[in-house]
């Protein structure tokens, strides 16, 4: 990849997250469909493709993730197509 594409790639990446989290505190817990779209088109950018491994349980009531970026989020709002997530952070 040569590093006008990974630039472009990067910015147009940045400016989808950018409003993707705004988007998040907008709409709480309605539009799943639509977050869902737009956090598999973040991952798509940047060229991001989540291994899963296993189900989760279907009387699953929460998922606990120590998240180590922005990504982690977005790539769990991508692949949770049944589930409304809701995302809880501290101080």
């Amino acid at each position: 990849m040569s590093i006008v594409n990974f630039y472009i790639k990067a910015l147009v990446g940045g400016l989808l997250i950018a409003l993707f989290i705004p988007y998040f505190y907008i709409t709480g817990n309605r539009h799943k469909a639509s977050r869902s779209l737009l956090s598999s088109l973040i991952l798509k950018v940047f060229g991001v493709k989540p291994k899963i491994t296993g189900t989760a349980d279907p009387k699953t009531g929460i998922f606990l993730i120590n998240h180590q970026s922005v990504l982690d989020i977005v790539a769990m709002e991508a692949i949770t197509k049944d589930a409304n997530l809701c995302w809880i952070a501290k101080r």
